[in-house]
């Protein structure tokens, strides 16, 4: 079973890897880096759940290019979502995994197996004196993007723009991913309201 706060289907490789994907972000969240932009993804309390098989068969359509491990932190779900990746991936599907670890910091061997096996690895903890908005999936320039698998050698990062999903949620809030300049968001906020 794995405990989610959002499931999702996206295309905005900035954010979230290559081509049209479902992104999940997983709930719970012991890093709690200062200034995190989901600090609402930490309380391990919160959230629904979804069994591993109900992911697996989310992420084969066709029309999907694979799966965004999100958070929320990914690798303290590691045995779920490492059984989803093996499953997906001979089946053409690619796998991208966030996580505020280093790789020398997991110790589990499916955190470690799941690392390796990912094609795109964003890791590192989010550090707010190291922000930078300009970087593809990373937040502040200490973070770093690997690629184990080897099926991403010539991807080249898309650095240099600014890019946040913004949306309204049914209740009437403004909920955004990625790093958004703050005068962005009052901008937004005047715009629509803020509640």
């Amino acid at each position: 079973m794995i405990k989610y706060a959002e499931i999702s289907t996206e295309e905005n490789e900035v954010l979230y890897g290559p081509g049209r994907r479902i992104v999940i972000w997983v709930q719970g969240c012991s890093l709690k880096c200062k200034g995190c932009t989901s600090p609402q993804f930490w309380d391990y309390d919160k959230g629904k759940e979804i069994t591993e098989e109900e992911l697996i068969e989310l992420c084969i359509c066709d029309d999907l290019e694979g799966i965004t491990f999100h958070g929320g932190e990914p690798m303290e779900q590691s045995d779920s979502l490492l059984y989803v990746a093996e499953r997906i991936l001979p089946k053409g599907k690619n796998v991208v995994c966030f996580t505020g670890y280093e790789v020398e910091e997991l110790k589990r061997s499916s955190q470690i197996a799941l690392a390796s096996i990912s094609d795109i690895l964003i890791t590192g903890r989010y550090e707010e004196s190291k922000r930078n908005v300009y970087l593809q999936f990373r937040g502040s320039t200490n973070q770093k993007v690997l690629f184990p698998s080897g099926n991403f050698t010539d991807y080249k990062l898309l650095d240099g723009q600014n890019v946040s999903a913004i949306k309204i949620s049914n209740d009437g809030d403004l909920v955004y991913n990625g790093f958004i300049d703050p005068n962005m968001v009052d901008l937004i906020k005047s715009i629509v309201g803020d509640n």
